[in-house]
């Protein structure tokens, strides 16, 4: 791992950041590593930032993501769309190498939702729960049916979920969604890889 992406400060994206960092830099076999940081400007700066200083220093790289802006690493180019509404913390959409969107803890907005390329080859959502909560800045099932349908993504992942999603069961989740959609849909589970 030589590039660590933090989608905002909320603790349970968060917490393990710095000790991530520090492992796969000290822990690494291979001399002179190179990492890089990418996160919003919260995380750097200011009373919330979860980054500490010691830890950026052993950085090669620090991308603070803003708006409507791309940043390059070795061979991943990290485009970083447009800002969600999450709970006062800054998050953006993500695309990597035009291939793969990140959708973030956010609640659903329609129009930001279309700043995300169309037909790309995957894009991942935090699926939090599965009916809607009114006032809880986070997706649920039917807001990834709508978003689904708006990129039109050629496979998805759901992840992130609370209590009523895994009451649910996540894998029964992702086949309703699928079958809403025709968009084959998988849930994540701990360990999953992917093949693109």
């Amino acid at each position: 791992m030589d590039i660590f992406i933090l989608s905002h400060i909320h603790l349970d994206h968060s917490a393990d950041i710095n000790t991530m960092i520090e492992s796969a830099k000290v822990g690494s076999k291979e001399k002179n590593k190179e990492i890089a940081i990418g996160a919003p400007e919260d995380a750097f700066h200011g009373s919330s930032k979860v980054l500490l200083d010691f830890i950026l220093k052993k950085t090669e790289k620090q991308f603070i993501f803003k708006e409507d802006s791309s940043y390059i690493w070795k061979d991943i180019k990290i485009d970083v769309l447009r800002k969600h509404t999450h709970h006062g913390a800054i998050t953006y959409g993500l695309v990597f190498n035009e291939k793969i969107a990140y959708h973030p803890c956010a609640k659903f907005e329609p129009d930001i939702v279309k700043h995300y390329p169309k037909n790309i080859d995957l894009l991942i959502l935090n699926t939090t729960f599965y009916r809607k909560r009114e006032n809880i800045d986070h997706l649920c099932k039917d807001d990834v049916i709508e978003i689904l349908n708006i990129v039109k993504p050629k496979r998805a992942i759901i992840t992130h979920f609370a209590l009523d999603m895994l009451e649910a069961g996540p894998e029964n989740v992702a086949k309703e969604i699928e079958e809403k959609t025709y968009i084959q849909t998988m849930a994540a589970f701990d360990g999953a890889k992917i093949l693109l």
